[in-house]
Order: C-alpha cells, then sequence, then structure tokens
C-alpha cells in the first residue's frame, strides 16, 4: 500500500519542461565536473601506479569521493539547498557526510559484520524517516509512516548488502558497473516518467560518477567499491527510488510503480557470479555475464515503465512540505 502523496495541502511546482536546454555552466559544473573530482580523489587515495607488496587499500575513500561528486551535481542541478530542506530528498545530499564518516569507520573497525550492518541499518532508518516525515497526519498515519520508515530501511540494508556483496566477492569492475547500469536506467525512468529535476539527473550525475569509478577500478587491480562507497551509491538509488514512491506527480502508476521495482530488484541478478558453476571462472567472464544480466533486467524496467511514449508535458513535483 503506498500513500497518496500529493493530495490534500500538499501543493505542486512545475519540474523542469522536456524542451529546456542546459546552459554551459550547467553542463560543465553538473555533469562533467562531478566525474573528474571522482576519479581524482579516488586516484590520488587508491595509488594505481602502486603494485605488488606497495599496493594499498583506500576504501575509506569511496563515500567520499562519490559523495563529494554527487554533492556538486546535485548542488548545481537542482540547487535547492535550504535549512531545512523544503524537499525531503536533498536529506540524501544532507546525510551524505554521516556516509562518508561511516566508509571510515568501516575501515578502522576491520571485520565487525554485525556493527557494520548495525551502523547501515541505523543511517538508513533515519533516512526513511526523513523522506515520509513530511506526510505524517495528511495524507499518512502515523501508523504507516511507521511501517514505511521500517520498510525503507529493510530495503535500502538488503540492496546494500547484496550490493556490498558484489563489490567484496566479484570481480572489481562489478559492482560499479553494476550500479552505473541501473542508475542510468533509473535515471531514464524517473526523468520521462514525471521526476526529471530530483531524480533523473541527480541519478544521471551518479551513472557518470561511477563511470568514472569504473575507469578508476580498470587501472587499480586491488580496487574495492565495498564499505563506504557501497553505501553511498544504495543511498542516493534506492533513497530517490523511494521518494519517488511517495512524491512523483500526480502518483506512479502500475507500469512505473513495476519498473521501479524490477530496478530494485536487478542487482540481485548479478549474484550469479556466486553460483558453483562461475565461482571459478575468470573475472571477465563472471564480469559480462552478471551485467548482461544486470542490463536486460534494466531494459525490461525501461520498456515497462513506456520511456520515449509519453507525450511532452510539463513534470511536477513537491514544492513546499
Amino acid at each position: 500500500m503506498r500513500s497518496n502523496s500529493l493530495s490534500h495541502s500538499k501543493a505542486p511546482r512545475g519540474d523542469l519542461d522536456s524542451s529546456v536546454l542546459f546552459s554551459t555552466p550547467d553542463i560543465l559544473v553538473g555533469f562533467v565536473l562531478p566525474p573528474l573530482v571522482c576519479a581524482a580523489i579516488l586516484t590520488l587515495a587508491w595509488r594505481p601506479w602502486r603494485r605488488g607488496e606497495r599496493a594499498i587499500d583506500a576504501r575509506w575513500a569511496n563515500a567520499i569521493a562519490i559523495g563529494v561528486a554527487y554533492a556538486i551535481g546535485y548542488a548545481r542541478l537542482v540547487g535547492d539547498l535550504a535549512v531545512p530542506p523544503a524537499n525531503p530528498d536533498t536529506w540524501i545530499l544532507y546525510l551524505m557526510p554521516v556516509v562518508m564518516a561511516v566508509g571510515i569507520v568501516f575501515c578502522l573497525i576491520g571485520r565487525a559484520p554485525i556493527l557494520r550492518l548495525g551502523c547501515v541499518i541505523v543511517i538508513c532508518a533515519v533516512l526513511s524517516f526523513l523522506l515520509v516525515r513530511p506526510l505524517i497526519g495528511q495524507p499518512m498515519s502515523r501508523q504507516a509512516a511507521i511501517l514505511w520508515t521500517a520498510g525503507g530501511a529493510i530495503l535500502m540494508s538488503l540492496w546494500w548488502l547484496i550490493f556490498n556483496t558484489l563489490a567484496t566477492r566479484g570481480p572489481r569492475m562489478l559492482a560499479p558497473m553494476a550500479g552505473l547500469v541501473v542508475a542510468a536506467g533509473a535515471a531514464a525512468v524517473l526523468g520521462d516518467g514525471g521526476l526529471a529535476l530530483r531524480g533523473g539527473f541527480p541519478l544521471t550525475v551518479l551513472a557518470l560518477v561511477l563511470a568514472a569509478t569504473c575507469a578508476v577500478a580498470f587501472f587499480t587491480p586491488r580496487f574495492k567499491l565495498a564499505g563506504g562507497g557501497t553505501l553511498a551509491v544504495t543511498f542516493v538509488i534506492v533513497g530517490t527510488i523511494l521518494y519517488a514512491y511517495h512524491y512523483i506527480y500526480p502518483e506512479p502508476g502500475p507500469r512505473m510503480v513495476s519498473a521501479l521495482d524490477i530496478l530494485l530488484t536487478a542487482p540481485l541478478l548479478a549474484l550469479v557470479i556466486l553460483l558453483p558453476g562461475l565461482r571459478n571462472r575468470g573475472d571477465w567472464l563472471k564480469t559480462t555475464i552478471a551485467i548482461v544480466l544486470v542490463i536486460l533486467a534494466v531494459a525490461a524496467a525501461v520498456l515497462v515503465s513506456g520511456v520515449g511514449r509519453h507525450p511532452p508535458r510539463d513534470q511536477s513535483e513537491v514544492a513546499t512540505l
């Protein structure tokens, strides 16, 4: 059951029309600069030129690189950085420093899976609550808000567990490539379906950032996106999709809901690398098979949502909550 997020006193405003063109500064700062910043931070941290015993593990920098790059793109393309936020999706950005700190803590505490999962559940629960808090009272009851908060926290935590498993147990290119495919698909679905400004554009930025991450991973044999990096990606992708469930205008129809559900489950297919028949195969073979499956799932989501078949219209979102 989902809430009718824009009923009662929730006043929508016009989102960017599909005919609006980006200025040159928008393109340079919003889309070009973030992947460059991400690549620079990851390169300086991981130092791919160091090999053998001199190689280092810089997983502490993953969330910082992704978070800073995402913040640059979001600030330029979306703006609206009021305190407190006028729209709850901004909490994804405002909580990113916490995600960065958690990524550093993960590297300090070593092997502590229960503690790590506990940290993830807590921060995901906070974001899940902040996304639904403006709806409490009208149109969402407190009981429903509790259920949505718990459900969102569980969903994000499970998504992180799956995505982090791909990063820790899979080939180094697999997790960033899977995240790139899902982020790009979600950007297309939300951008075409009524949430371009706060869905399509930020997820496009994340896709570009993950493309830069793939480039660094290609040249860095010891690279792992695990820990804070996978949490940052989870925060942006799942947090934005949860925001869309509640705030897309007028509300996501059955096709859109089905598409979003497919996008959320797409990374599960990449776990095929853990099957006995593939477990001991080469990294490139495992990566190729897993990514093809993820691409097929994301393509199905795009087709189900009807991307490209909607008439030109002025998209809308919540302005004041």
